[in-house]
């Protein structure tokens, strides 16, 4: 196994960008109330399970939302409910770390760990692969492709934690 890519040996801090819903909220209404609501800003897309949701008045406790009824890759959701303690999380995520492929290098995997559970995923191109979660018990998440000689695509190892944290990532072959 060769190391084509890792964070330095300190790791990388990354801020909250994370929590979970107070109260559970459905289709028709339009405010939602969160652990800790001062991780999202005005206009920020957030997810819930999939969900796409736009806070649109950041001021206040509980905030009021615009569902966006699209996933974070643009496809359309269902009308659902989602309950409290549901995981609630920036769009985005934090980049940990980036890797170009150009086309003709093996890739046999990615690895991320943290100090405590984590929600991580690859991104590919900009687009959002699934999001798993970590545990507090085992925070390491690997990625496996055996054999596998990705196109030429930047790929990043993002993640979403409920606290400020020290992530490790790194992408092998």
């Amino acid at each position: 196994m060769n190391t084509l890519a890792e964070t330095v040996p300190n790791g990388i801090k990354v801020d909250q960008n994370a929590c979970v819903l107070s109260t559970g909220i459905n289709s028709s209404v339009g405010a939602m109330s969160l652990d800790d609501p001062d991780i999202f800003d005005q206009n920020d897309y957030a997810s819930i399970e999939g969900e796409g949701l736009k806070i649109t008045d950041a001021d206040t406790n509980p905030r009021q939302i615009t569902r966006a009824q699209v996933d974070h890759n643009g496809n359309a959701t269902s009308a659902t409910a989602h309950l409290a303690g549901v995981f609630v999380r920036e769009r985005d995520g934090a980049e940990v770390l980036t890797y170009d492929f150009g086309g003709s290098t093996y890739f046999a995997g990615a690895y991320v760990h943290g100090e405590r559970s984590f929600w991580a995923a690859l991104e590919v191109d900009g687009v959002i692969g699934p999001v798993k979660m970590c545990s507090t018990q085992i925070p390491y998440i690997e990625f496996m492709f055996p054999r596998y000689i990705p196109s030429a695509a930047t790929w990043k190892i993002l993640v979403w934690s409920t606290e400020t944290r020290q992530f490790w990532a790194g992408f092998y072959n």
